[in-house]
């Protein structure tokens, strides 16, 4: 059990009890919100709106563990192609992907490996952004 999840569990499980919801399908949801980022105006929205994709994640995260699943081949293809939707504008951002892709294809391989936070980074830069407009 991963550090956000020790404490996400449980309070997901008192708010939504036996609900269950194939956690495949909330990957493939954040897919099209990644594909609409580009239409967000600002930094700080833009950051809001990536951020809802993140908990689209944590929540995709919640009901597999809850269901037993343990193919993360799924979830791991749909955070790429979230990346790539997200960051399709900009190169170095794309750049980054593509060794985050690297990454995610070298893990059955080698197991200890864990794709960049690409997505954290970005709505931490952007939150930068937004304050460095401010001061």
């Amino acid at each position: 059990m991963g550090l956000i999840s020790h404490w996400f569990d449980p309070l997901v499980d008192r708010l939504l009890g036996g609900v269950t919801v194939d956690p495949d399908r909330i990957s493939y949801l954040s897919i099209v919100f990644s594909v609409f980022t580009f239409l967000v105006p600002g930094a700080l929205l833009k950051a809001i709106y990536v951020e809802f994709i993140l908990i689209l994640d944590l929540f995709d995260g919640y009901f597999a563990r809850r269901q037993g699943k343990t193919n993360p081949h799924i979830d791991y293809a749909c955070d790429r192609a979230s990346e790539i939707a997200i960051f399709l504008m900009s190169p170095l951002w794309l750049g980054l992907t593509a060794i985050n892709s690297l990454i995610t294809a070298l893990i059955p391989k080698y197991g200890v490996l864990r794709p960049l936070p690409l997505r954290h980074l970005y709505v931490f830069w952007l939150l930068i952004i937004f304050i460095n407009g401010f001061v």
